[in-house]
This record gives C-alpha cells, structure tokens and sequence, in this order.
C-alpha cells in the first residue's frame, strides 16, 4: 500500500497544533493534525470532529488506521512536516 503526502500546512498554535496534512492511501484523508506533545517532539494526531456534549467539547475521531497501516502513515506525514518545516526555514533566511 502506497502513502502519499498531498499537502502540508504548516501552522503554529499555542493549542500545541504545528501542522495539517492530506494523505492518500488509496483513497484520501483530509487534515491530519501535528500536535507538539509536552516533551517537543511533535505526534500525528488522526482527523477528528468536535460536539458538545453536556455543557463540554468532546472530540470523536474520523479516520480509524489499521494498527499495521499507523506506522507508515505516521512516518510519511512527520517526513513531509520536517520537510516543509525545513523548506519554510530556508526561504526565510534569504
């Protein structure tokens, strides 16, 4: 199964969000997330939708990967994130 990257935005919230990616695996995902977790290291986060639900925002996940699928897929979108990352820091230093 092929993983292909279709677009990465990168973002800078203070949510922790750093980037949303397309992916393509077979067919398409729209905005995967890219949370910077506590110790730096950024994580993929699946899409998600948000509701209300008594008075509180609760989120429910819109994409469910195959356990076996994650792997690939986690490191195709955080390859891409560093790559624009990278890109966006070199055309900021010319």
């Amino acid at each position: 199964m092929r993983v292909e990257i279709l677009k990465v935005k990168l973002v800078n919230r203070e949510n922790g969000l750093r980037a949303l990616v397309d992916v393509k695996v077979d067919f398409e995902f729209r905005e995967f997330r890219i949370l910077q977790k506590n110790n730096g290291n950024p994580a993929v986060a699946v899409p998600q939708v948000s509701y209300k639900e008594a008075g509180r925002i609760m989120y429910n996940s819109i994409v469910i990967l195959p356990e076996e699928l994650r792997p690939t897929v986690n490191q195709a979108i955080l390859s891409a994130y560093y790559r624009a990352k990278g890109e966006q820091h070199g055309t900021e230093n010319k």
